[in-house]
C-alpha cells in the first residue's frame, strides 16, 4: 500500500509541471519576433490571403482565447496541424516515437552496462592512472558538442573507412514488415536475419554519439558515490573488523552508492528521448527530434509545441521511473 501511495504522490507531482509547461510554453512563443501565417503563406501573399490563413488557423482571436482552444483541443488528444506537414502533430509524433525510443533506449542501455562497472572500477583505484584516464575521459565526453562528433564519426567511420552508414534507419529495398516501429524487435520477431544486422549497423554511430554524455554523466556519479560509500562510517567498522574487500563492496558499499547514478540515470532518460534534436538531424535518424528541427526552422507553431510537451512528458516519466528505482534501493525514501 505504501508503494501505491508513493507512486501515486509522484504522478501528482508532475501534473502542475506539465500545466506550467503548457501555459509558458503556449504564451512564450509570442515573444519571438517571426510570424507563422507569413511562413505559410509566403513572401509574395496578399493582406487578403494572410487574413484568410490567419482566420483558417485561428490566429485572428485574442490571446487567450487561441489558449482556451488549444487546451480544449489537448485534453481530447489534438496537438494542432503541422504547418510543414499538413498532418496532426500528434499522428506524427506517434509515428516517428518508436525511431526515437529505439535510439534512446540502446543508448542508455549501453551507457548504463558499461558506466556502472567502470565507474566502480575507477573509484577503487582512486588517483591511479587508471582514474585519470577516465576522468579525462569523462569530462571529454560531457564537453564535446553532440553534433561535431556526428559528423567526425561519419566522416571517419563512414567515408574514410566505409565501415558504418552515416544516416537513416535501414538500407533502402531490405524488406522489413513492421510490427511495433522498433527495428532491432521487429527483425527478431520476423526472424529476419538480414534486416537485424543492417539496423543494428545503422544505430552504432547515432547511439554511441547520443550515448556518450549519458556514459561520461553516469561514470562520473557512480565514482563519486562509491568514494563517498567508502568513507562512511559502517564501511570503515567492517573493514576494522577485517571484512573481506570484495564483501565489502558489493554489500555495503555498491547499493548505497547507486543512489546517485540512479537519479541522473532517471534524467538521461528525458535527455535520451527527448533531447536527440542534433543527433537526429546529424544523422537523418527519422525521429520525432527531427521533426523537431525541421519544425524549429519552419517556425512550425503547432509543432514546437507538440515537441515541447514531449519533451516534458519524457522528463516527468524519466524522473518517475528513477524515484522508484530509488525507493526500492532505498526504502526509506517511500517514507519520506
Amino acid at each position: 500500500m505504501k508503494w501505491l501511495v508513493y507512486a501515486l504522490k509522484r504522478i501528482l507531482y508532475f501534473i502542475p509541471i506539465l500545466v506550467s509547461l503548457i501555459v509558458i510554453g503556449f504564451f512564450l512563443f509570442y515573444l519571438i519576433p517571426a510570424d507563422p501565417v507569413r511562413l505559410i503563406a509566403g513572401p509574395f501573399a496578399t493582406p487578403q490571403q494572410v487574413e484568410t490563413l490567419k482566420q483558417q488557423y485561428g490566429f485572428d482571436k485574442p490571446l487567450y482565447i487561441q489558449f482556451l482552444r488549444y487546451l480544449t483541443r489537448f485534453f481530447h488528444g489534438d496537438l494542432g496541424l503541422s504547418i510543414h506537414t499538413h498532418r496532426p502533430v500528434m499522428m506524427e509524433l506517434i509515428e516517428r516515437a518508436p525511431a526515437t525510443f529505439e535510439l534512446g533506449l540502446i543508448s542508455l542501455i549501453g551507457s548504463i552496462l558499461l558506466g556502472i562497472p567502470l565507474g566502480i572500477f575507477v573509484a577503487l583505484r582512486r588517483n591511479n592512472w587508471v582514474d585519470h584516464l577516465f576522468r579525462a575521459i569523462t569530462i571529454g565526453g560531457l564537453a564535446i558538442a553532440s553534433f561535431w562528433l556526428g559528423i567526425m564519426a561519419q566522416l571517419y567511420f563512414g567515408y574514410h573507412l566505409d565501415l558504418l552508414p552515416i544516416g537513416g534507419r535501414i538500407t533502402p529495398g531490405i524488406p522489413l514488415k513492421p510490427i511495433t516501429g522498433l527495428f532491432l524487435l521487429d527483425s527478431l520477431l520476423g526472424l529476419n536475419p538480414r534486416a537485424l544486422f543492417d539496423s543494428f549497423k545503422h544505430l552504432i554511430l547515432p547511439a554511441i554519439t547520443l550515448g556518450l554524455p549519458c556514459f561520461a554523466t553516469i561514470v562520473r556519479f557512480t565514482r563519486g558515490g562509491v568514494l563517498d560509500a567508502m568513507k562512511s562510517e559502517y564501511v570503515l567498522y567492517e573493514q576494522a573488523m577485517g571484512l573481506p574487500r570484495p564483501i565489502r563492496i558489493y554489500k555495503y558499499i555498491l547499493r548505497n552508492a547507486l543512489t546517485a547514478p540512479v537519479v541522473q540515470i532517471g534524467l538521461l532518460i528525458g535527455y535520451t528521448i527527448a533531447g536527440a534534436i542534433v543527433v537526429e538531424k546529424v544523422f537523418a535518424w527519422p525521429g520525432v527530434g527531427n521533426f523537431a528541427a525541421t519544425s524549429i526552422i519552419m517556425f512550425d507553431y503547432s509543432a514546437i509545441l507538440g515537441f515541447t510537451l514531449w519533451s516534458g512528458i519524457a522528463f516527468c516519466l524519466g524522473t518517475l521511473l528513477s524515484d522508484i528505482a530509488l525507493a526500492l534501493i532505498d526504502p526509506r525514501e517511500v517514507s519520506r
